[in-house]
């Protein structure tokens, strides 16, 4: 059986679920659909959320209050009863006819395998200008392409679709520690490589359609930059960002980046809300975030 496990909040994922038992149907495999709305405190998508269950393929979970990723990704292996595990965000639309055919044919290569997010054609959605030039800039720059993502299986896991063997959540689970925003994947990858678990990322495209407002963007950045801080320092030094504010610290110029930060934020925050923002700028929103 095939387990499509799909967390969520405030928001109903109809097209996906429609879309997905579509192929299901189609392939005539064993499959079920598993939506867990995990706390939504808008009442119009609580009840959409549930009105999923209409679908003889899927059924709804909720938990009454926000618990957070990693808890409402555990929750969904738990109640799941196939031995394929496809994680797939709400946000996401099907856009290949063999999206399924594709994962369970990989399944059989690797352990846990990973798709390739692709986003919207331009222009961007107005006010969403930094999140939309963001991920065009790392698709453009080739780092979605499962070449790139090979070559560093570990750390590119993205859980905005991820397939896993059962018998892996049996030793790796998601860490419910992390209750915020950001960098749950990062410690998934991680505790995937040390059990030695094999990963295999393929160019399975999904489409991301919730791009963020520049507003929560930056609020999901500033939130996911707290997150990084509670990691352990073996995990930190995963991460690019982390690794070059300690280069600051051991060049003995985090203190003057601070300085420069704390005189420049507002005018970087204000090109960030912008209709055209720099990527640059943004990247120096972050670091300064990291070592104030």
């Amino acid at each position: 059986m095939l387990s499509i496990l799909i967390p969520t909040h405030n928001f109903a994922p109809s097209r996906l679920v429609n879309d997905l038992s579509q192929q299901a149907n189609a392939l005539n495999e064993d499959v079920e659909i598993i939506v867990l709305d995990d706390g939504s405190d808008e009442t119009s998508a609580a009840f959409a959320i549930q009105a999923l269950k209409k679908n003889n393929l899927c059924r709804t979970l909720r938990n009454e209050e926000n618990q957070g990723r990693a808890h409402a990704r555990n929750i969904l292996y738990k109640e799941s009863r196939g031995e394929l595990l496809l994680f797939l965000d709400s946000d996401a639309q099907i856009v290949c006819p063999d999206f399924l055919a594709q994962y369970l044919a990989a399944a059989q290569k690797a352990d846990v395998v990973c798709g390739r997010l692709t986003n919207p054609a331009p222009p961007a959605p107005a006010g969403c200008e930094l999140r939309y030039k963001y991920e065009n800039h790392a698709e453009h720059r080739g780092y979605r392409t499962a070449a790139w993502r090979n070559r560093h299986p570990y750390e590119r896991i993205a859980t905005f679709q991820l397939l896993v063997h059962r018998r892996v959540m049996q030793q790796v689970v998601f860490d419910e520690s992390i209750k915020g925003y950001g960098y749950e994947d990062v410690l998934f990858g991680l505790q995937l490589q040390k059990q030695g678990f094999t990963i295999l990322h393929t160019d399975t495209p999904l489409l991301h359609t919730g791009i963020n407002t520049n507003t929560q963007f930056l609020a999901h950045t500033e939130e996911a930059l707290k997150t990084l801080r509670t990691l352990p320092a073996g995990v930190q030094q995963q991460v690019t960002l982390s690794r070059v504010a300690n280069r600051l610290s051991r060049l003995y110029l985090a203190g003057v980046f601070r300085l420069f930060f704390q005189l420049t934020r507002p005018l970087l925050r204000r090109n960030l809300l912008s209709h055209r923002p720099s990527l640059l700028f943004f990247q120096l929103y972050k670091l300064g975030l990291l070592v104030t």
